[in-house]
């Protein structure tokens, strides 16, 4: 009976460690309800009901901010209010990558002082 929704994350599918970001699902026809789940999470689907009806038809599921916890594959499905149970088609997944680039830059900064202590070593030694 529904079409496929679309998911979108804003400003992108790949975030920093604490930053905010926004998954957009939206239906190109009259739905008011709209439910997000992550796979593999044991929580359940998390839905907002619009309270303006008008087009576009779109929820906007917030998070922020995002840590490691929030990284997997979302996917988004709507309904209407009066029947709650008949769920459209659900969106193409949308991989959630969370970056933690202080962790990456202590790694990088590691391998350099090792690098550098063991040409300080041999350039002594010659």
């Amino acid at each position: 009976m529904y079409e496929k929704l679309s998911l979108l994350a804003q400003p992108g599918p790949s975030v920093s460690w604490g930053e905010n970001v926004t998954l957009q699902c939206r239906s190109e026809i009259w739905m008011d309800t709209f439910h997000l789940s992550k796979e593999g999470s044991p929580a359940p689907p998390q839905h907002l009901v619009l309270q303006d009806t008008a087009a576009p038809f779109q929820a906007n599921f917030s998070f922020g901010p995002v840590t490691s916890d929030h990284e997997g594959t979302y996917r988004c499905y709507g309904s209407d209010s009066t029947f709650p149970y008949l769920l459209s088609l659900p969106s193409d997944p949308l991989e959630l990558r969370v970056s933690d680039y202080t962790v990456e830059n202590l790694i990088r900064m590691g391998v350099a002082g090792f690098i550098l202590a063991v040409l300080g070593i041999l350039l002594f030694q010659v």
